[in-house]
C-alpha cells in the first residue's frame, strides 16, 4: 500500500499517478480518490496507462458527470451510496427542530439542476429552503453568500445543505468565522 496526499488538487493527484507509475513501482490498480474533480482527471489518467481505478468515495449520486458510466467507463464505484440522504436530514431535522435549509453551491451553472431537486426534496419533507451559490474562485462572492445566511438566520438555527467542491466548502467554512 503507497498512500499519497492530493489535496483535492486533480493536478497533483494525476502528477502523483504519473510520478509513481514512471518510478518503476508495480501497481496493480489506483484507488482511494475522494474528491470529484481529482476523481475525474485521475479516472482519465488511469484509463490511459490502463491501470484499474476503484473509487471508494468519488461522490458520483452528487456529481452528475461522474455517475455517466459512458463518460466514465473505467471508475469503479464502490462508494457509500449517500441518496438516502434526504431520509436522514428529515430526521435529524425533527430530531433537531430544523425548519429551514439553506442550500448552497458552487457553480450555478454545474449545480443549479441538483439544488432545484433538492429544495423540491426538503419543501417535500415540510422545510422551507432557498438556494444561494458562490463563484469558487471569489472570496468576495463568499464572503457575501455568508454575510447573507448570518443576516438571515440571526438569532435562528442556521442548517446549511453545501453542494459542490471541498475546495468551496473549505472556503466557506472559513467565511463562515471571518
Amino acid at each position: 500500500h503507497v498512500f499519497h496526499d492530493d489535496k483535492c488538487n486533480p493536478s497533483k493527484g494525476s502528477q502523483i499517478v504519473l510520478s509513481e507509475m514512471s518510478s518503476g513501482n508495480t501497481y496493480i490498480a489506483l484507488g482511494g480518490g475522494g474528491c470529484s474533480e481529482v476523481c475525474a482527471q485521475e479516472s482519465a489518467v488511469a484509463s490511459s496507462i490502463r491501470l484499474p481505478f476503484l473509487s471508494y468515495e468519488c461522490p458520483s449520486d452528487f456529481d452528475p458527470q461522474l455517475s455517466d458510466t459512458a463518460a466514465y467507463p473505467d471508475l469503479t464505484r464502490m462508494g457509500t451510496v449517500t441518496t438516502p440522504v434526504i431520509d436522514v436530514i428529515r430526521k435529524m431535522g425533527d430530531k433537531h427542530g430544523w425548519d429551514h435549509i439553506i442550500i448552497v453551491s458552487g457553480d450555478r451553472g454545474k449545480y443549479k439542476e441538483l439544488a432545484d431537486e433538492r429544495l423540491q426534496n426538503f419543501q417535500e419533507l415540510r422545510f422551507t429552503s432557498e438556494y444561494m451559490s458562490a463563484e469558487e474562485d471569489n472570496w468576495q462572492s463568499i464572503q457575501q453568500v455568508m454575510s447573507d445566511i448570518k443576516e438571515s438566520t440571526k438569532g435562528k438555527n442556521r442548517t446549511v445543505f453545501f453542494i459542490g467542491t471541498e475546495k468551496l466548502f473549505r472556503k466557506l467554512i472559513c467565511a463562515s468565522i471571518t
